[in-house]
């Protein structure tokens, strides 16, 4: 494609152990890598490559070798980036965000709540909505790092996500 990932594996001794390439018509970035406990790695970027061709989420897991076997070790998130995100349930703004993040919701939900979720999937911050909330809700973001994030509303009937980017 036309900015494809590329991991190469380097041994201790600086000689070239593997290679391969990630990514597809579009531009592909990585912008983190880490090790996994089975020697694999977890290669974190964007990519505009599939689906709606917006910049969505790339998640990359491989093996010690740097191969990927299957779509299964790969997350897209297909949800658009830029702007005031637009759900059918919430809107997040603005997005990117610094210090303080607005959700507003025209909904009533009973027992709902705001997760945010870092790249890997682990809670950062979790935010109870009253039942009868129906204004705006100020989130303090100033003490997470900058980076991708997935904010998700979980009500009793279903769940909704959208990417979250921030910004100091």
């Amino acid at each position: 494609g036309n900015g494809d990932i590329n991991i190469f594996i380097i041994r201790n001794n600086w000689s070239y152990y593997s290679g391969t390439t990630f990514g597809a018509n579009g531009y592909d970035y990585g912008y983190s890598i880490e090790p996994t406990i089975g020697n694999g790695f977890v290669i974190c970027g964007y990519t505009n490559s599939f689906n709606n061709l917006l910049e969505d989420i790339y998640l990359i897991k491989t093996d010690s070798t740097g191969f990927c076997s299957s779509l299964e070790n790969t997350f897209i998130t297909d949800i658009e980036s830029s702007g005031t995100q637009q759900n059918s349930e919430f809107n997040i703004f603005p997005n990117p965000a610094a210090t303080t993040l607005t959700f507003s919701s025209g909904k009533l939900f009973d027992s709902a709540v705001i997760q945010i979720f870092d790249i890997i999937g682990n809670s950062i911050k979790s935010i109870k909505v009253d039942q009868n909330q129906k204004e705006p809700i100020s989130i303090n973001i100033s003490d997470l790092a900058d980076g991708i994030y997935i904010l998700n509303l979980t009500t009793s009937k279903s769940s909704y996500s959208q990417k979250l980017i921030i910004q100091h």
